[in-house]
């Protein structure tokens, strides 16, 4: 039963003011993790499109990244980076979901893990290609297959 103040609400529950009050909720750490990563994944989007995306869309993109290779590959890690984050925050977040539903628990980590091996493949090796085609003779067949690598990107 809640006793009534004098303005007809229930009284604070905060007796010592000064004093922090203690956090007992056990899926803190993961919520912490899990923002984490989010805030890592985001950040890293960003940069690596930052990076990429001047050298991909110029019109001879073979020699720019031949220009700027180092930053292609820098790119590209920061990409895979931003893929293993996202593998966390899924991995994370299991032990909660399970709780509630276990097939869609193990379907959203089994996705993010399929979604990593996917981009590792397409945006990882496909942007570490596109720095050893750009290095060679720039044939015909050079700029099909950069062209090729560079929509798997998009």
């Amino acid at each position: 039963m809640w006793t009534t103040t004098t303005n007809g609400h229930a009284p604070t529950t905060a007796q010592n003011p000064g004093k922090p009050i203690p956090v007992t909720d056990p899926n803190r750490r993961t919520a912490v993790l899990v923002g984490a990563l989010f805030l890592i994944s985001t950040a890293t989007f960003i940069l690596s499109n930052a990076l990429m995306t001047p050298l991909l869309s110029s019109h001879d993109f073979l020699a720019a990244v031949a220009e700027h290779s180092q930053r292609m590959i820098a790119a590209t890690l920061i990409g895979l980076i931003e893929g293993v984050a996202t593998v966390g925050i899924a991995v994370a977040l299991y032990p909660i979901l399970i709780r509630q539903h276990p097939a869609l628990a193990l379907g959203y980590a089994g996705m993010r893990i399929a979604g990593l091996a996917i981009a590792a493949v397409g945006f990882g090796l496909g942007g570490l290609l596109l720095v050893t085609l750009s290095g060679t003779t720039a044939s015909g067949a050079n700029r099909e297959l950069g062209a090729v690598l560079v929509g798997l990107r998009h």
